[in-house]
């Protein structure tokens, strides 16, 4: 998909009819479009996410008044978004917005020879260019782009994976293949007058609605979880924004990374404690058992017996001989030869000692892998107890700056502080609570596999329930092969995803680190000596950028991907608004190069804090397009400032007081 033309009429700030049209060379590839705050930058990023799915982003404030105030006031119902694009050197243009009427509608045309022809389902044909569960990773607030790989617990870079492979289709044909094994039972039940088998179906059915109940509420508190960090995250950008809560905040910012590390540490510990019971578990569970056996072996093998070689051969050749080693004459039914016969209870078997030995040996093993097992678990015990303590210290201090934040006489920062410290204990009940329905959920799937064995077995006695049971093992067996397809086709991508993120860092960052993924997909700044650095927010946010310009890259290198399982990836377009908000002017300049690079085609949304200087300098080269939003406003301009931005040799005054109406103008640089 390459963006062409974006029409507006009556969306939100914008009044009557506005267009922009979007670079579309390969070499020039970025548009670029300049607006203060409020005067619309979120706003056409949301025409477009609108106009497509009718979806906008998180911090798009009151989503449902879509229709621009001024035509509303006017008594005008009618608005729209427009937009064209290409795919696959193919025109179209889809449009969604209300009539003069009010009456809501959403067409997709394709264009030939000028010509517009309708296209019948558009919302699935919209989804076949660009699937929704990708759209959001193209369409981007630059703002909130670190929640993706800061907040890791909630998934978010496992289901950007996830979503940017196209899993959903797939994972809804996982759940429809349940509900028809779910069916076949049911029928099984109807034609056996088995009354154990009735109970059992029925316990099944009991234990999948638990557990689609359960992932649904599991669900929503993932979906509470986001709102709840975002909350967070809205509370400590308004603090460090205060003067007098800034260095309190600052403080509170370091110590919750530092926490974050100690955590991670602390679990990383517990692990190498776990692993301790295979590497020392069986010798401290056999060493009684171990000491016993080798008294036994010593006492029984070794006392009163003829050592080797001196054995049970060397008796039968005496004997044989008649002859002792002495010299002496050994003749049968003599005191002599009765007593060396005798020798024969006592000697040793050459395999029987043979097989004592190896027996020993390994005994000792168990003794020799004791004298490990105690510094070892010192060593570990002592790590964790320090970690805890870490944790404990960290947490304190933590509680001393609310307080001190508290204790600031300014009732704004006061009531900031105390809504901050509720987000933070929902957001802890939160996650408590999606861990004890995590375990309620392993739970009901071990009562689901249980009762699935009995039904297995009792769906063999007779040739119906057999067929049957058959028609279930076949449905078991295709839930089976997608679900690994899509575990080796995740682990992959990861894989070349994080090759992908390393190889950015290593051009664009100014200091030698790398990128690790752990199990829980949490992306973490590395050392050369392998230490995990605490991340500035610019290096937070020039990782989270690194990440999304993967996942681009990703998407558009699967375009052709023929896959039985899997959607296609897609080539879209990157609209980004406010990407560079907390990188310093290294940062800035890096990730400026770094994104017309990434993506074929770049829409960014700036205001003039973020595109002075360093951006304009690496960005110039790629630009095709450029617009200045102009903001009109009635109020009298009195003391208010004129925000000019001078692109080039020309200046343009951002702002105009006195206007008729209060709206947004889009001008062209040219």
């Amino acid at each position: 998909m390459i963006l062409t033309k974006l029409t507006v009429d009556n969306f939100r700030q914008f009044y009557g009819k506005h267009e922009i049209s979007f670079a579309t060379d390969a070499t020039r590839n970025v548009t670029l479009i300049h607006a203060e705050n409020g005067v619309g930058k979120t706003a056409i990023l949301n025409s477009i996410l609108w106009c497509l799915f009718e979806e906008t982003t998180e911090n798009f404030e009151r989503p449902d008044e879509i229709r621009n105030h001024e035509a509303q006031k006017e008594g005008s119902k009618a608005y729209l978004v427009q937009l064209e694009f290409e795919h696959e050197k193919v025109e179209y243009r889809v449009v969604r917005g209300a009539d003069a009427a009010g009456q809501k509608y959403f067409r997709a045309f394709k264009i030939v020879g000028g010509n517009n022809i309708g296209i019948e389902a558009p919302t699935a044909f919209v989804n076949s260019i660009i699937p929704k569960d990708m759209a959001h990773y193209f369409f981007f607030h630059g703002e909130g782009i670190t929640n993706i790989t800061s907040n890791v617990q909630h998934g978010g870079i496992r289901e950007a994976i996830k979503d940017v492979l196209g899993f959903s289709l797939a994972e809804q044909a996982i759940e429809d293949l349940k509900s028809y094994k779910l069916r076949i039972g049911k029928e099984a039940s109807q034609k056996t007058p088995n009354a154990d088998f009735k109970t059992w179906e029925t316990e099944r059915e009991q234990y999948e609605v638990a557990e689609k109940g359960n992932k649904a509420e599991l669900d929503n508190l993932k979906h509470g979880e986001k709102v709840y960090r975002r909350e967070i995250e809205k509370l400590e950008n308004e603090l460090r924004e205060a003067p007098r809560a800034k260095d309190h905040q600052e403080e509170r910012d370091r110590l919750t990374e530092q926490l974050s590390r100690a955590m991670a540490e602390l679990q990383e510990a517990k692990a190498n404690e776990i692993s301790l019971i295979p590497s020392f578990g069986w010798a401290v569970f056999g060493a009684k058992l171990a000491e016993e056996s080798l008294e036994f072996i010593d006492e029984s093998t070794l006392k009163g017996k003829i050592p080797s070689p001196y054995n049970e051969q060397l008796v039968k050749d005496l004997l044989e001989k008649r002859k002792c080693i002495c010299e002496r004459s050994l003749m049968p039914g003599t005191d002599e030869y009765k007593a060396i016969f005798r020798l024969l209870e006592t000697a040793g078997n050459a395999d029987l000692l043979n097989r004592i030995l190896k027996a020993r040996t390994a005994i000792t093993r168990i003794e020799d892998r004791l004298e490990g097992v105690l510094p070892s678990l010192q060593s570990t015990s002592s790590y964790i107890s320090k970690c805890n303590t870490n944790i404990r210290e960290l947490e304190q201090k933590l509680a001393e700056v609310s307080e001190r934040l508290k204790g600031i006489s300014i009732k704004e920062i006061n009531d900031k502080e105390e809504a901050y410290q509720r987000a933070r204990s929902s957001l802890e009940q939160n996650i408590r609570k999606q861990a004890v329905i995590g375990s309620y959920l392993d739970e009901i799937a071990k009562n689901i596999e249980d009762v699935e064995a009995k039904i297995k077995r009792a769906m063999t006695l007779t040739p119906v329930l057999n067929r049957l049971n058959m028609k279930s093992e076949y449905v078991e067996k295709l839930i089976c092969f997608i679900s690994k397809y899509l575990a080796n086709h995740e682990k992959k991508s990861r894989l070349m995803i994080l090759q992908n993120i390393n190889e950015t860092l290593q051009l664009y960052s100014r200091k030698d680190y790398s990128v690790k993924m752990d199990e829980n997909y949490g992306l973490h700044l590395v050392r050369i000596d392998g230490g995990i650095v605490a991340k500035s927010d610019g290096e937070r946010l020039l990782l989270s950028l690194s990440f999304i310009s993967a996942l681009i890259w990703y998407a558009g290198v699967r375009e052709k991907a023929e896959d039985d399982v899997l959607i296609s990836g897609v080539v879209a377009p990157f609209v980004i608004d406010a990407p560079f908000g907390e990188l310093d002017e290294t940062y800035k300049e890096t990730t400026a190069s770094l994104l017309p690079k990434r993506a074929r085609q770049v829409v960014l949304l700036l205001s003039s804090s973020h595109w002075k200087g360093t951006v304009d300098q690496a960005i110039r080269d790629r630009v095709g397009k450029e617009y200045v939003f102009i903001s009109r406003k009635t109020v009298e301009r009195g003391s208010k400032p004129l925000d000019e931005l001078k692109i080039g040799k020309k200046i343009y005054q951002q702002s105009v007081y006195g206007a008729d109406i209060d709206m947004t103008r889009i001008v062209e640089v040219g």
